[in-house]
């Protein structure tokens, strides 16, 4: 086991880093296995485990026990390979490969083809087949399977692609590897919010795209055959070459990746639209969220319900950065902060929104017409009723940079009225009523 560990270190000196003057046990089955068969290989000033040359395998043939090693894992791309039935496979003539020589020939073919090939320990992904892997490879095989997953022709293509829209970087000095590409996209969805794993308002394609990243167990399977599926493709195999699907698939994947990054801020934006919908009040988010703060703050004085004060005291705080401000009071009505919900937590804050609003704009109206509002606001009570008694009130805000518009309105309406006071003044509280019971309506539900 010392040789394989041996094996999987950088290989420079020419006895694997064993000193030619000391001979440790496992120096004999170095020279037998690895030097002479010429699976270790000089090449310029450095060594590395490669396929013998055929004149260096003229005595201990080894290549066809490589070649056979090889051929099973290719005979069906993508597809796993149980170590148990290939180690079975070796010692069967015409190979007869022993027991003790098995583990390293695929410790050599590992490391000669450790771009191509991956491995599996109890059906989990390895990241490195090192020799504490080995070593229990060697004792229980039939925990592992082998995989063969060559970037090469149309797949090249496709990696390539992908390395330029996940933005993909590594250290100077060593290449881009497959796992290197798997891992941003893993990354890249576990670091989304909450939501976006929970939420079901998505594109089917992102969903789809979302679905299988979280799922999935193989890269090669994930980059080539799964992702493709997810976004409508046939799957690209090592043989394919036309170019058109990749470059079709790499787009729509592109596209379903931003749906995901932007899930979460739309989201906020809902919300944004929402508030603003409730309090109708006009300006920039920030300018709304502090024209509401004095409103608030004034009705907060006159409430003792829990739940409406409770409400108030948030939309007073408007320090807190948008976002967490978002977050207090998405929590507080829909029992969980926005980033962690799942779409029903979005009706549910919809729903209460809409009944809190309701009640702060009642409570507002009657201060308003008590003489309590703030000294600085700037607005007008309504109040319609009706012969039946049905009774509909609110209190219309507006600011300093609507006055112009809000006198051009008025002179439109001063010669409605000119025309026949008395009608028109009935006409203005019908149409003042109906929308007033349109707002009403829409708050209940």
């Amino acid at each position: 086991m010392r040789l394989i560990e041996r094996m999987f270190t950088d290989g420079k000196s020419e006895l694997l880093g064993m000193s030619p003057d000391k001979k440790p046990p496992e120096m004999s089955m170095y020279l037998s296995v690895l030097n002479k068969t010429g699976l270790h290989q000089k090449h310029g000033d450095t060594w590395r485990i490669g396929e013998p040359h055929h004149k260096a395998d003229e005595k201990c043939g080894v290549l066809p026990a490589l070649r056979r090693i090889r051929q099973i894992v290719q005979e069906k791309p993508d597809a796993r390979v149980n170590i148990a039935s290939l180690f079975s496979e070796l010692r069967k003539l015409p190979y007869g490969v022993r027991d003790g020589v098995i583990p390293l020939l695929l410790t050599a073919f590992a490391i000669a083809h450790d771009k191509d090939v991956a491995f599996y320990k109890d059906g989990s992904f390895l990241r490195e087949l090192n020799g504490e892997a080995m070593h229990v490879l060697t004792k229980a095989p039939e925990r592992f399977d082998i995989q063969y997953c060559k970037i090469e022709g149309v797949r090249a293509e496709l990696f390539e692609k992908l390395l330029t829209v996940l933005e993909v970087k590594t250290s100077q000095g060593r290449e881009v590897e497959l796992l290197d590409v798997v891992k941003k996209l893993c990354v890249f969805v576990a670091q989304l919010p909450a939501y976006v794993l929970n939420t079901n308002k998505l594109s089917p394609m992102a969903l789809a795209v979302r679905d299988t990243i979280l799922n999935a167990r193989e890269p090669a399977k994930l980059l080539f055959i799964e992702l493709p599926k997810a976004c409508g493709f046939d799957p690209i195999l090592p043989d394919a070459t036309a170019n058109k699907p990749v470059q079709a698939f790499v787009k729509t994947l592109k596209a379903a990746l931003d749906d995901l990054r932007t899930a979460f801020p739309e989201l906020q934006e809902r919300l944004r639209n929402e508030i603003r919908s409730v309090f109708d009040l006009p300006g920039t988010f920030q300018q709304f969220r502090t024209a509401l703060a004095k409103r608030a703050a004034s009705v907060v004085l006159a409430v003792n319900e829990p739940r409406l004060r409770a409400f108030c005291l948030r939309l007073v705080d408007d320090n807190l950065p948008e976002s967490e401000w978002l977050e207090s009071l998405g929590s507080y009505l829909a029992l969980k902060p926005p980033s962690k919900w799942h779409d029903a937590e979005e009706d549910a804050f919809d729903s209460e929104l809409a009944q809190c609003a309701t009640k702060f704009n009642r409570v507002e109206s009657i201060l308003f017409a008590g003489g309590k509002s703030p000294k600085d606001a700037v607005g007008v009570r309504l109040a319609i009723t009706q012969a039946n008694g049905v009774e509909h009130e609110q209190v219309v805000h507006f600011t300093a940079d609507e006055e112009q518009h809000l006198r051009g309105l008025q002179t439109a309406f001063e010669a409605l009225l000119t025309k026949d006071r008395r009608l028109g003044l009935a006409a203005a509280s019908r149409a003042i009523w109906a929308n007033l019971e349109k707002d009403a309506k829409t708050n209940h539900e």
